[in-house]
């Protein structure tokens, strides 16, 4: 079945792989006995079938996936990679931000800006993207909420984090995101902007 499932995700049929994925995902749940391991394979499942889910334009049915599989990982923090996890609650912010689950969506792009804070703080290294990710996915967010002043700090991070790299290309699109928020709220925004600068 997951071979099946993985046929058709390669082949775009995207709605058909997800109820392939789910299948799996069942038949799993009915044979596994609950070991981490049992735990990590249905979580991973279920992340590809939210991914094809989500190119369906099902959104709302790839956050509740997500948000399943990220719960699955909460339990089984000893067969997973913190990173993994902070990736998995960037990955359920995405979904649930395209399904306009606001709250949902910035709680968990927050923690997996938490996360990873604590995993790489001063410097992500050659993680940079994945934190870059998560930042700019909560500022999107603060911005839809109508938080512009909020959103500066995501924003400007990412920016740094880019350049510190040398991607002109990922920095430009956090700018633009950047330049977002400062038109919605030009005084404040543009003020925060100033005082996160120490400028």
């Amino acid at each position: 079945m997951t071979n099946q499932a993985e046929c058709l995700r390669h082949d775009d049929h995207h709605d058909e792989a997800a109820e392939a994925f789910a299948e799996a995902v069942d038949s799993l749940h009915q044979a596994a006995l609950g070991s981490p391991e049992d735990r990590s394979r249905r979580a991973i499942l279920l992340e590809r079938q939210a991914h094809c889910e989500h190119a369906a334009g099902r959104y709302d049915a790839a956050a509740d996936t997500r948000a399943e599989a990220v719960a699955l990982r909460r339990e089984s923090r000893g067969a997973f990679r913190p990173a993994e996890l902070a990736n998995a609650l960037t990955e359920f912010a995405i979904s649930c931000e395209e399904a306009r689950r606001l709250p949902d969506a910035l709680a968990a792009a927050n923690e997996a800006v938490n996360i990873y804070g604590e995993l790489y703080f001063p410097s992500p290294g050659r993680n940079w993207r994945d934190v870059a990710r998560a930042l700019v996915t909560c500022g999107r967010i603060l911005v839809l909420l109508e938080k512009p002043v909020e959103a500066v700090a995501p924003f400007v991070n990412a920016i740094t984090l880019a350049r510190q790299a040398g991607d002109q290309q990922f920095a430009s699109a956090c700018k633009a995101g950047l330049q977002i928020a400062l038109d919605m709220d030009p005084a404040r925004a543009d003020a925060e902007l100033r005082r996160f600068l120490g400028i």
